[in-house]
């Protein structure tokens, strides 16, 4: 049944953005500003989730596998740099984020499949780990 349904009506390629994402998006930052008021290191976190995650879903539409690994990646990341300084080190982990964020990006963007902002548009090329 999911079958037919993605095939009777395909996602459109190039950028998207619903009401839940809009909601998602401001209950994300909205973290972010109250965690800076109790734990400030923690704070960055949640925006920097919902930054990834407007950037994978809505404009890049990165496949899911690679948004999964990401954010395996960005825990991992924030956890060995926490434990090595023994405090949450932003600079160490954006230097080591940023280069991940763009290697999806990259993957992303030049994969036959590529629906996000920008693509031509190619409905045959689907996959079924695409958002």
């Amino acid at each position: 049944m999911l079958e037919t349904l993605y095939e009777k009506n395909p996602p459109k390629p190039g950028f998207r953005v619903s009401r839940r994402d809009i909601l998602t998006i401001i209950i994300g930052f909205a973290s972010s500003v109250l965690l800076w008021n109790y734990i400030p290191e923690f704070a960055p976190i949640p925006a920097l989730l919902i930054i990834h995650f407007f950037l994978f879903c809505n404009i890049l539409r990165v496949w899911r596998y690679y948004e999964m690994s990401w954010g395996g990646i960005f825990v991992l990341n924030i956890t060995c740099w926490t434990y090595l300084y023994g405090e949450i080190n932003w600079l160490y982990i954006l230097l080591c984020q940023t280069p991940i964020t763009l290697l999806v990006a990259i993957v992303t963007i030049t994969s036959k499949g590529y629906k996000g902002i920008g693509s031509k548009g190619n409905q045959n090329a689907t996959n079924t780990n695409q958002n």
